[in-house]
């Protein structure tokens, strides 16, 4: 799994793109990576681009991951998660059931439908 992640403090905006197969603690190296950037702020949105994925999590992985973002409450606001593959859809419905009542995700398949999401054109900010 390969990860980049940019945090656009004028936007109040974090975004993080994955590529690959990504593994549990991976995923977990690249969420601690941002949240703990000194430029992060729980307030801020985010844009989860997992479109480019081959997911092989599984279930327990994404209640591991989901427990994970719970514990430390460092993701507050609306995050959009850019999926595109049935089982990365399917894992990240499970994991916004999970986290929703600390922080809103919605799922989407375009950076149009996440720009009518977020207000703005979201196109400039993707990785």
């Amino acid at each position: 799994m390969n990860y980049k992640y940019r945090i656009y403090v004028e936007r109040q905006l974090v975004v993080y793109r994955v590529d690959g197969k990504p593994e549990r603690e991976a995923v977990r190296e690249m969420y601690t990576a941002f949240v703990s950037d000194p430029a992060y702020r729980p307030e801020y949105n985010g844009i989860a681009d997992w479109r480019h994925v081959i997911s092989n999590l599984s279930r327990e992985d994404v209640a591991y991951i989901a427990n994970l973002v719970l514990a430390d409450q460092k993701l507050q606001q609306l995050w959009v998660g850019l999926v595109s593959q049935p089982m990365s859809t399917a894992l990240a419905s499970i994991y916004s059931r999970k986290v929703s009542e600390q922080h809103t995700v919605e799922l989407c398949s375009t950076p149009g439908r996440a720009s009518e999401i977020l207000g703005y054109d979201v196109g400039p900010y993707l990785l």
